[in-house]
């Protein structure tokens, strides 16, 4: 499918893409989804808009395809049901040169946590900390953090044929770790 102009919004957050395309493929009660944004904006109240960036998504949703599509139920009941919505791979590439690459096996928790293994790659961090400057100085050091340890403990990876430096972290539970150091909480996600 293709939307040109899509608008999405989760409470006041607001994200908007001049075009956004996927696909879905159905796999007995599974669903895999691709989606990718271009130009995509976001603006948060009381913090700012970010510049347009393009943005791909690769996620699963196992044993939930009946249960979301067909019996209509939120994504907190699909969840808390036994489904399991796994992120597979993000990739965020910003107009300034910025890339943040995050792949990995993700659970999103019924109450709306993260959980699981990942590898985070990034290319010009720099241009990454400039990008999320309009959230507030509190999301510039989680990236300031997270880049300074991509870029002292982070392995140089070829991704795409992009040259980025990359390190495997933990989300438990909501808490974004590197072995036993604790880098930055990750808010839940509101779930409908």
């Amino acid at each position: 499918f293709g939307i040109p102009q899509a608008k999405l919004a989760s409470g006041p957050v607001i994200a908007t893409a001049d075009s956004l395309s996927g696909e879905a493929q159905r796999n007995e009660a599974d669903l895999t989804v691709s989606l990718t944004g271009i130009d995509v904006t976001g603006t948060v109240p009381r913090f700012g808009s970010l510049a347009p960036a393009t943005v791909w998504l690769f996620a699963t949703l196992t044993d939930g395809y009946r249960d979301m599509v067909e019996r209509g139920m939120s994504w907190r009941a699909v969840l808390a049901d036994g489904g399991k919505l796994n992120l597979r791979r993000l990739d965020l590439k910003t107009r300034g040169g910025g890339r943040l690459t995050i792949s990995g096996d993700i659970e999103l928790l019924p109450d709306g946590r993260l959980n699981g293994p990942v590898r985070i790659a990034v290319a010009d961090p720099g241009a990454l900390r400039r990008w999320v400057q309009p959230l507030g100085p509190q999301a510039e050091q989680v990236v300031a953090t997270l880049t300074q340890a991509v870029n002292g403990m982070g392995q140089a990876r070829d991704i795409d044929g992009t040259q980025m430096r990359g390190i495997d972290v933990l989300l438990d539970n909501g808490s974004l770790r590197l072995g036993f150091i604790k880098i930055a909480d990750i808010p839940p996600l509101k779930l409908n």
